[in-house]
């Protein structure tokens, strides 16, 4: 089903509610190169070879807490790659803070990482590499983000995301970061829209009422309502019921 901006307008109080979004750019990022105490914090793009890491910080604090998350991904451009075919890697949460303008392989800020490398758990899906350069690769960190989003917001920043590759390889990627001269080609977390290789909002499942006359029934009509990369849209979706003390339990099939 899908409807106008007019038929969200002229729509009963109590029939709409609208799930905010949106593209974030990372507040930190760095490499901890494999045995290295060499800090990487200011380089704008890091070689990244099979046994190093690269970790990255979100600062979510505007998003304010009760929310929790539907969907979310990290996309990272490859400049560069000379891997074969065929090799996979994934996402994790980081469980540590650490500083970009000192952390490396051994330390996190002033002090070790328990476990030299990064301290990290909760994995993303596996996904396969670009083996050729100019090009995005996206991982799926909804589960990564959601422990971190429900545990406090500032874990989104100060630990964040660590990647590594899962199978092994001599060669590498080139990778850009945050300090990446064009900043369209610099991380992202965002929401991957069917096989758009262009990053989409996150969306979060935060319904808002528009009046209390939405209390009327058990089950109401949602909205939701994002900029696609070719321009604004609108999607209505039936089937969203409301749970206890009128909080509405987010359902919405992609």
């Amino acid at each position: 089903m899908s409807a106008r901006l007019r038929d969200l307008a002229n729509a009963p109080d109590g029939d709409v509610v609208i799930d905010p979004s949106m593209v974030l750019s990372p507040d930190r990022d760095t490499m901890l190169k494999y045995n290295s105490y060499t800090c990487y914090g200011s380089s704008s793009s890091g070689d990244w070879y099979y046994q190093d890491r690269l970790i990255f910080g979100f600062d979510v604090a505007s998003l304010g807490s009760g929310k929790s998350i539907a969907s979310a991904s990290l996309y990272l451009y490859a400049v560069s790659s000379s891997i074969g075919s065929g090799i996979s890697s994934r996402a994790y949460k980081v469980t540590n803070t650490w500083e970009q303008s000192t952390a490396n392989w051994y330390e996190k800020d002033d002090s070790n990482w328990n476990t030299a490398g990064g301290d990290y758990d909760n994995k993303s899906p596996s996904i396969v590499l670009p083996n050729t350069g100019s090009s995005w690769f996206v991982y799926n960190i909804t589960s990564p983000l959601a422990s971190h989003y429900s545990s406090a917001l500032n874990d989104v920043k100060y630990k964040g995301f660590l990647v590594k590759m899962e199978a092994s390889t001599n060669k590498y990627i080139a990778v850009a970061m945050k300090e990446y001269a064009s900043t369209g080609l610099r991380p992202k977390l965002g929401r991957r829209r069917g096989m758009a290789e262009t990053p989409c909002p996150v969306r979060f499942a935060c319904w808002i009422p528009l009046s209390d006359a939405w209390k009327r029934g058990d089950w109401m009509l949602g909205a939701r309502i994002g900029i696609p990369p070719l321009g604004f849209g609108v999607e209505v979706k039936q089937g969203i019921k409301r749970g206890k003390a009128n909080m509405p339990i987010f359902y919405s099939p992609e």
